[in-house]
């Protein structure tokens, strides 16, 4: 018996071998090219070190016992030396049948695909590997793993050899690449470069080149400031018409003062060679990092405020990372970018920003920019998806994002407003089940969707209205002056009144109608001398803030950061006396796409396409 079992388990070895050598030499430095008849890819001996491990030999023992009386390059002698070696002979003949295989010539990685495909099946294996179709995007640092359009796999990087942007159809179990499968290319990823080639098409709308930020997030997100100081490592360019001058390597640039010497309103400041500006305090301590392009100085009676002008990839660059975790999958990332993409086009065109010579801010306002600094995976992502964008009845589509849902995306109505055909609500919810009853639904911390990995998936808020009724008046009086009229406040008889200050206290709040996400979209706020409903999800999450006591996450954990409530999806449970306790899900407005949703759809399998058609159905990616 133990005789059988050492038998069975070389022949397992030795089929898996071979098959390795099938793929990994696909793997190998020609680099996913296709072959012609005339010169078709040979596979490596060495691709078997990574193919060996599903047996498991590790990569270290294959290079030490298998190799060493191979050659180079696989021929049909080493074929037979392999099979010797394992002791498999017997099945030598069988699973080389009718691949004409030359004892001094090189085998073909054609060839050996056919023999691995042999192999797998007569093994009973091949249920464990999955052959999956990959784009090579680099290296992860110090790690056996690659970064692909599809997410990261890992391998051993010794044996495969991919070329930076090339396509491979490769075996994969467990998340390992074995190697590639072969030099044709099947009809299946023919129809599908077809597709894509189809979907992604050239656009007449032309993306910006440049773009201007106004910056703030060092300034507590303000626009206006008292001064400004730069500086450089290379040292800068200062201009102001025709006036023009030279400052020294890493010396701070107090721009009140060059505009008073000057007599002028605005200035340029540009680096004097590749080295980034970064603002400062007026001691010349950093305090942000370090931007690209160029920094507009400007002032008027308010103060004086700074624009960032810069290449609209660049700017990007600064967007993704601040705007999604740069350890989410490529996939995801990608998805970010032409959103990010998108939405600046589409900000540029709106003339927002017009009285600060500003596109965009750097703020939540618009999208986050430079709050953390670059990183490689996410420039990686602009880059790939480089001039792409959402576009939808010949324009740039009306793209928004967030940080995660309750298991529902919601549509404009949360905000009040008029339907658009490609923001609907999206189920997250991997079971595909709909919620028949929301409070249950909320209050179960078991639902499992693409986004629950957040830790605002779910989450419990304590108020106290009665003791918070005072900010909460002066909270709507300031949206009733300012003439919003998704705040509507009535007295004791039902009639609207223009005062929210005299209202009272606050007993108790009602939810009185929802989205079909289950958003909140009229929320009754009972007072002891009038009413108010409110219609917008970011005002009735900033009035309930006022109000909150305590957040805890999913996990039970306090949490004090957010300005404002996590979302309006929720459920409302009055505890008398004016205390109430909040059951609710996802972090964010809850309109247009979940970032944590998009990275739980990108570890799905899930590509960037996929995803974006999910959240955003018929828009069409395009690129100008």
């Amino acid at each position: 018996m133990k005789k059988c079992i050492r038998i069975k388990a070389v022949f397992l070895l030795l089929l898996i071998l071979v098959c390795s050598v099938l793929i990994l030499k696909g793997v190998g430095k020609n680099g996913g090219q296709e072959t012609s008849s005339a010169e078709e890819e040979n596979v490596r001996t060495e691709e078997l070190a990574g193919y060996l491990t599903v047996i498991p030999l590790t990569p270290d023992e294959t290079r030490k016992l298998i190799l060493p009386e191979l050659n180079e390059v696989m021929t049909g002698e080493d074929v037979t030396k392999v099979f010797q070696k394992l002791n498999l002979e017997s099945c030598l003949i069988e699973m080389t049948e009718g691949l004409d295989l030359a004892e001094d010539k090189p085998v073909s990685r054609v060839q050996w695909s056919k023999l691995y495909d042999r192999l797998l099946e007569k093994l009973g294996v091949s249920k464990n590997v999955t052959e999956v179709q990959i784009q090579y995007l680099g290296d992860v640092s110090e790690e056996d793993r690659i970064i692909a359009d599809n997410g990261n796999y890992d391998c051993d990087k010794g044996s495969c050899q991919f070329q930076y942007g090339k396509t491979y159809t490769v075996y994969v179990k467990d998340n390992f690449i074995l190697g590639r499968k072969d030099a044709e290319q099947t009809e299946e990823s023919k129809k599908k470069e077809a597709q894509e080639e189809k979907n992604t098409t050239e656009t007449s709308l032309k993306i910006p080149e440049t773009v201007k930020v106004l910056l703030t997030q060092d300034n507590g997100e303000k626009a206006y400031r008292t001064n400004v100081w730069v500086k450089c490592e290379d040292g800068v360019e200062v201009t102001s018409g025709k006036k023009k001058e030279t400052i020294g390597k890493s010396k701070t640039v107090n721009c009140k003062s060059w505009m008073k010497k000057w007599n002028t309103e605005t200035l340029t400041i540009k680096p004097s060679g590749e080295s980034r500006l970064y603002l400062t305090d007026k001691n010349g301590k950093t305090c942000s990092y370090g931007y690209r392009g160029t920094f507009l100085v400007k002032k008027n009676e308010s103060g004086y405020w700074v624009v960032n002008q810069l290449p609209l990839e660049q700017y990007l660059y600064g967007v993704v990372p601040g705007e999604m975790p740069s350890e989410f999958e490529m996939e995801a990332l990608k998805v970010q970018a032409i959103c990010a993409r998108t939405y600046t086009c589409r900000q540029i065109a709106g003339g927002r920003y017009e009285k600060f010579g500003a596109d965009v801010d750097d703020t939540t306002d618009c999208q986050v920019y430079q709050t953390l600094g670059e990183t490689k995976r996410t420039n990686q992502a602009v880059d790939l998806t480089k001039g792409q964008v959402l576009v939808k009845d010949g324009t740039y589509a009306q793209i928004y994002y967030f940080s995660s849902s309750c298991g529902y995306t919601s549509g404009m109505e949360v905000w009040g407003e008029k339907a658009v055909s490609h923001l609907k609500t999206v189920s997250l919810v991997t079971s595909k089940e709909k919620f028949k009853n929301f409070d249950a639904f909320i209050k179960n911390k078991n639902v499992e969707a693409y986004d629950s990995d957040s830790i605002y998936f779910r989450w419990t808020a304590k108020l106290n209205l009665k003791d918070a009724s005072k900010e909460m008046r002066t909270c709507l009086q300031q949206y009733q002056e300012n003439g919003d009229s998704n705040v509507v406040v009535t007295d004791t008889a039902e009639k609207k009144r223009k005062q929210a200050s005299g209202l009272g206290t606050c007993k108790k709040i009602t939810v009185e109608k929802r989205a079909q996400s289950g958003v909140v979209t009229d929320l009754k706020c009972s007072f002891s001398k009038g009413t108010v409903h409110i219609y917008d999800e970011n005002i009735i999450r900033t009035v309930l803030k006022k109000a909150q006591v305590t957040l805890k996450d999913k996990n039970g954990k306090e949490q004090s950061s957010l300005s404002i409530l996590p979302s309006a999806a929720f459920s409302a449970e009055d505890q008398g006396k004016g205390v109430c306790v909040l059951y609710g899900g996802g972090l964010g407005h809850s309109v247009g796409m979940s970032q944590h949703g998009a990275n739980g759809m990108a570890e799905a399998g899930m590509n960037c396409r996929e995803i974006l058609e999910t959240f955003f159905a018929g828009t069409q990616i395009v690129k100008g």
